[in-house]
């Protein structure tokens, strides 16, 4: 059947065919939203892994094998323990020549390792990342809109968090270490 718009029986069926397709597609994107948080409460979603952290053919977590760069992360943290400082863990590796490892995330070489120094932001990322923890998070972020209309990532409050399930793979620093008391002066340090 041909519609023609210029008719008003016409422009009507199209507006409201139009507005099923767009209802549709709502209902289709919320369903695949629920499945995805429904896969993370029971700690399956399979979200990608910081350095040092991969999937196993299994599907659970696992160090990395490459030892050197088990090594350099225990060492990143075995560094700020005692100075509780991300900054001066990055003075630090500077001055002795420490270099990181991080893997490309998309285009080419995607999945390669990179070698290279570390900086104050990396740092704190590594640091703040419960992964490390051993724990499995889901919802540590939202995406909001800035004045322009662009995204932008948002931190979440920790009770706000979807997802916290401790102890859910290997990690390179224990729950309590990285400050399971909420408000403890280890819990700001840390990043939790």
């Amino acid at each position: 059947m041909v519609y023609d718009p210029a008719y008003f029986n016409d422009r009507l069926l199209l507006g409201l065919k139009g507005t099923m397709s767009e209802a549709e597609l709502h209902v289709l994107n919320a369903r695949l939203q629920g499945g995805m948080r429904n896969k993370a409460r029971r700690g399956e979603l399979e979200l990608p892994l910081p350095i040092g952290l991969v999937y196993h053919p299994n599907g659970s977590v696992v160090f990395d094998p490459d030892q050197q760069i088990q090594a350099t992360l225990k060492l990143l943290f075995d560094t700020y323990r005692p100075i509780q400082s991300a900054s001066m863990v990055v003075r630090r590796c500077r001055r002795e020549g420490w270099l990181f490892p991080c893997r490309i995330c998309a285009g080419i070489g995607k999945g390669e390792l990179q070698w290279s120094t570390l900086n104050t932001s990396r740092a704190l990322q590594i640091l703040h990342n419960p992964r490390y923890a051993g724990a499995f998070v889901y919802g540590r972020t939202r995406t909001g809109r800035k004045a322009d209309l662009s995204s932008t990532q948002l931190k979440v409050p920790r009770a706000d968090w979807q997802v916290l399930i401790r102890e859910a793979h290997v990690g390179y620093i224990d729950w309590d270490e990285l400050g399971a008391q909420p408000g403890s002066a280890q819990a700001e340090c840390w990043g939790i």
